[in-house]
């Protein structure tokens, strides 16, 4: 089975939205004001964004994270430092 896509669920789509295409070179393919962003990278692969009802910023727990693979080490020292949405 292949995964389609992750959606994440953000207090402010379009920071978050700028934040993932600055750092990780997706690309949006979609925006719906600030209730959805939809963005895909070189692979095909989706990621959202999205605050469909103007809910509070949401509440992760401290261990919730993601990985990517990325194409070199010169992006880690950033990353390290970068406060997500």
């Amino acid at each position: 089975m292949k995964l389609n896509h992750i959606d994440l669920q953000v207090s402010n789509v379009s920071r978050a939205h700028a934040f993932f295409e600055e750092h990780f070179d997706f690309r949006c393919t979609f925006q719906r004001r600030e209730q959805l962003a939809i963005m895909e990278d070189d692979d095909g692969f989706s990621f959202g964004v999205s605050n469909l009802f103007d809910s509070v910023p949401p509440q992760y727990p401290r261990d919730f994270h993601i990985g990517f693979i990325l194409p070199s080490d010169e992006r880690r020292p950033l990353l390290s430092d970068a406060r997500t949405p």
